[in-house]
């Protein structure tokens, strides 16, 4: 058996509908909430039959609605830059690219569903793509398995940002390499260049 449950607010009432779709016949109850404390409203219990092509349209909004917000929910949670990578990538592109790379590059760790080694390179855990949601030019993914250490997470988001350089059209050629000579030119690599105390390698 399958139940649909909602509210919907109107007129100072609250109509609460229950559709259940049985073996047999489908059978919907709908009731008349009272509204607020003091307007005397009455509960009305209703029983009726709906017809099969407004059942069925019901169900077709019903079933829409909800792909619609669980999808705008997922694109939204997956298209938005975790702070801590988006401020690391800030302080990277200011210090070491001149700050030539864009702003709006969402930078963000991989979903449980995305992390997996086919993925990512066999020495850095993350990867750079041309953004398709409107709001982003790029999106750089991170593994947050496999970029544990600090060490390991700045040298993977600096080679992901060497990529977005490049506009990830020449993958690890000499425009990839210059970029990294860029960077290593600017002491990148050198101890506590990044961080204090921490040594990228």
């Amino acid at each position: 058996m399958r139940r649909r449950r909602g509210n919907i607010r109107a007129a100072n009432q609250f109509i609460k509908f229950d559709a259940c779709q049985c073996v047999g016949r489908p059978r919907w109850q709908l009731t008349l909430c009272p509204g607020p404390r003091g307007t005397g409203r009455r509960i009305i219990n209703k029983s009726y039959q709906p017809s099969e092509k407004s059942l069925g349209f019901f169900c077709a909004i019903n079933t829409l609605s909800e792909c619609a917000v669980y999808a705008w929910w997922t694109w939204s949670k997956a298209m938005k830059s975790d702070p801590t990578l988006k401020k690391w990538y800030r302080l990277i592109n200011k210090k070491f690219f001149d700050s030539k790379l864009p702003k709006d590059v969402c930078v963000r760790w991989a979903e449980p569903f995305e992390d997996h080694d086919e993925r990512w390179e066999e020495k850095y855990f993350g990867s750079a793509d041309a953004a398709k949601d409107g709001a982003h030019s790029y999106v750089i993914v991170m593994s947050r398995i496999k970029n544990t250490a600090a060490s390991v997470r700045m040298l993977t988001l600096a080679h992901e940002m060497c990529h977005v350089a490049t506009e990830c059209k020449d993958d690890h050629g000499p425009a990839f390499e210059e970029w990294r000579q860029y960077i290593g030119d600017r002491g990148f690599f050198k101890k506590g260049a990044v961080r204090k105390g921490l040594t990228i390698f």
